[in-house]
């Protein structure tokens, strides 16, 4: 029956399986963050959404706990219920983790929910300590809600073409433009008068956060089918705070090092545009002196 048929060599079969091999390959490098429908609804309408809330109520109860406790002081009561505010929100956290990965969707919300609530509660120190330094725990509460921001505009832009072959350029374009845009926003909300300064730190943060969100939710989106939604929330979460934390650590180092330069020079380097030269009551006492 396979009399006149051409008869391949081991050699030209290994070839054909390794030429398939690496078809495969470059079919799951492409379409690695190619969603479908389904995976893009997801992204787009449930755990983008669900991460601006979170931003919104982390900014809203950071603003309402600094109002509240800018005349306390470091008294032992006060250390207690920091304490017990920080533990409240690690456990908050952990329950998140465990009950997102059992697939309990109401309950795994309420306590990212309650997670993002208490974790305006972290900065508290800092409020006390200096209460105008609280407007640099904004800036980054506020640039991590406008990362996630800029993703949703693009998406909405998009719709149906959001992370689909061919719109690269598309997604390019708009994703700079809502950059810019968001970059500007950030500027005036804060009146920002040393642009270069923070510039430098809030453009990269805002970029770090809409990628993470934008190439990070679109792998852990196509994992749908093996693990739940809310899951994939946590993880997307974890990321974003792993960036922040990085952010904030490069933050201090970089103001030391510009504290290092004002000592050894004539300290009249002017950082007020962030907020970083000292409170405007300060300033205002000093002048009345």
């Amino acid at each position: 029956m396979y009399c006149g048929k051409s008869v391949k060599s081991g050699r030209e079969l290994s070839n054909v399986q390794n030429n398939q091999i690496k078809n495969d390959d470059g079919v799951k490098k492409q379409s690695r963050y190619i969603l479908n429908d389904s995976q893009r609804k997801l992204l787009l309408y449930r755990i983008i959404p669900i991460l601006i809330i979170g931003c919104a109520i982390w900014l809203l109860a950071e603003s309402v706990f600094s109002f509240l406790f800018k005349e306390a002081s470091f008294t032992p009561q006060f250390i207690i219920i920091y304490f017990t505010f920080v533990i409240t929100d690690l456990a908050a956290l952990l329950l998140f983790f465990i009950t997102a990965r059992k697939n309990y969707v109401l309950m795994s919300l309420l306590f990212y929910f309650l997670f993002t609530c208490l974790a305006g509660t972290i900065s508290l120190p800092i409020i006390i300590f200096n209460y105008e330094l609280s407007q640099q725990v904004k800036m980054f509460i506020v640039a991590s809600l406008e990362g996630t921001i800029v993703i949703a505009l693009v998406a909405i832009v998009l719709r149906k073409r959001y992370l689909k072959k061919g719109n690269i350029l598309l997604h390019v374009i708009l994703f700079l433009v809502f950059l810019i845009l968001a970059e500007g926003v950030f500027f005036l909300i804060f009146s920002i008068e040393n642009w270069v300064l923070t510039l430098s730190i809030t453009f990269p943060y805002i970029l770090i956060v809409a990628l993470i969100v934008l190439f990070y939710g679109a792998i852990a989106v196509k994992k749908e089918g093996e693990q739940p939604w809310t899951y994939i929330l946590f993880k997307i979460l974890g990321i974003l705070l792993a960036s922040l934390l990085i952010a904030l650590v490069i933050a201090i180092l970089v103001l030391l090092i510009i504290g290092l330069a004002i000592l050894c020079g004539d300290g009249n380097f002017d950082l007020s545009g962030i907020s970083l030269s000292g409170s405007g009551r300060r300033k205002k006492k000093e002048k009345n002196i």
